[in-house]
């Protein structure tokens, strides 16, 4: 199957992405985010899903990045968040996996 480019509205369970970039990483960041705007390409085949080019949006946080999981559901992949204010940018590198 090839490539396809998905968009949808969806939520982060566990992982405040706005305070992880804000902190500069993950730890602590426990909560919820909500992107209202998620966009991504997708490649399904029989080894697993391949999300690349994400592209999420909720406010002033921009989430990009991209994460595969593997036939036997393993994830792996990379997030950066990153918020912009008039103060400046702050942002985290997110390893998933």
């Amino acid at each position: 199957m090839g490539a396809t480019s998905v968009t949808l509205s969806v939520g982060v369970g566990g992982l405040n992405l706005g305070l992880a970039a804000s902190q500069g990483s993950a730890a602590s960041a426990g909560g919820q985010t909500r992107l209202t705007d998620f966009a991504f390409d997708a490649q399904l085949s029989r080894g697993g899903l391949i999300a690349r080019n994400l592209d999420g949006r909720a406010g002033s946080l921009r989430l990009t990045g991209g994460v595969s999981v593997d036939a036997a559901l393993g994830l792996n992949g990379l997030l950066r968040p990153e918020v912009v204010s008039p103060r400046g940018t702050a942002s985290a590198v997110i390893q998933v996996g």
